[in-house]
């Protein structure tokens, strides 16, 4: 598999070939590039509800709870240990 070399700075948007910092704004780089797409992709479900919990997603609460509900079959306890890992990671 070939690695991509080009980054992105999340800061100032430059592009760059370095892997560790930006040059230029000493900002935090990313892959520019989105994963490949796969029909058969076995993960996308967990990835949006990574997204739907973490906020990225904005839905209302009764949506959430009832797409986790469907997903898991509990709510409530999904809820709040998600709930608990990311005020802790905010808080590091």
């Amino acid at each position: 598999m070939i690695q991509a070399i080009l980054r992105k700075c999340k800061r100032c948007g430059r592009y760059t070939l370095r892997k560790d910092r930006c040059p230029y704004c000493g900002g935090e780089v990313v892959n520019p590039h989105p994963p490949k797409y796969s029909p058969d992709d076995r993960y996308f479900i967990y990835r949006l509800l990574t997204k739907i919990v973490s906020g990225e997603i904005k839905l209302p609460e009764d949506v959430k709870n009832r797409l986790i509900e469907k997903i898991y079959g509990r709510t409530q306890q999904v809820i709040e240990a998600s709930s608990q890992t990311s005020e802790s990671s905010k808080s590091s």
